[in-house]
């Protein structure tokens, strides 16, 4: 049997689910494990409609990690960056959409190697199931 709504109700709905998005998103926390040489830290991502405001970690081999979850596009952009004493160079960046039912399956897994210097990382994320 099809549903049938009239415009104003669609619309209305509309509405509900965007104010009510805020408040839903809010109770969810994503969860990435990231690995490298000895040291292993995990990093709790809140959704935030800021692109700037990025989590980052850094590791004692050189490496940091950056990521930030965008709730309006319901992306997870990560940044790996490896630092030397003379400057800090990206040489990894994804954009990762956000699962709907992968819970609590990893979603996004990343191994990124720092070139000659034979060293890498390991990332894991997830969003744990309520």
């Amino acid at each position: 049997m099809p549903l049938n709504f009239s415009r104003a109700q669609a619309v209305y709905a509309c509405a509900c689910v965007a104010w009510m998005w805020p408040a839903m998103a809010a109770s969810q926390t994503l969860r990435c494990q990231i690995a490298t040489g000895e040291q292993t830290q995990t990093m709790a991502l809140s959704p935030t409609a800021d692109v700037y405001d990025l989590r980052s970690l850094d590791f004692q081999n050189g490496f940091r990690f950056s990521a930030v979850w965008l709730a309006p596009k319901q992306q997870l952009k990560t940044y790996v960056y490896f630092s030397s004493p003379k400057k800090r160079a990206l040489i990894s960046q994804q954009v990762l959409n956000l699962p709907t039912t992968q819970c609590p399956s990893p979603f996004a897994q990343q191994t990124v190697y720092a070139g000659s210097l034979e060293r890498e990382l390991h990332m894991v994320c997830h969003v744990p199931c309520e």
